[in-house]
């Protein structure tokens, strides 16, 4: 059992792909490495949320994640949602809905 790993494209986004026999996996560089999609080669099952648009969703780095594409799996860090920090020196600093998920590269 052998596995590939090769760049590809996940909607209009550059995606890395690692593939085994069973498995196919995309991987969004651009996007912190979430996994977009997992496929089981063998079933064609999707594991993966997917939304139907063919371009991929990006919001701005302070936008709302419910507005992007929110598909695949997230690491959500470091906020889940929203917030100001607590605690000195940065105090009152807002901290942006799941900033990760938004940056590029």
């Amino acid at each position: 059992m052998g596995y590939k790993i090769c760049e590809s494209s996940y909607k209009d986004q550059k995606a890395i792909v690692m593939e085994s026999d069973m498995l196919l996996y995309k991987f969004l560089p651009d996007f912190g490495g979430n996994i977009a999609s997992a496929v089981d080669k063998k079933t064609s099952k999707e594991f993966m949320v997917q939304r139907p648009e063919r371009q991929y969703k990006v919001v701005p780095f302070d936008g709302s994640y419910v507005d992007g594409e929110c598909c695949g799996l997230d690491d959500m860090f470091p906020t889940i949602d929203t917030c100001h920090y607590e605690k000195e020196p940065w105090r009152g600093i807002k901290l942006a809905d799941q900033p990760e998920c938004f940056r590029r590269h």
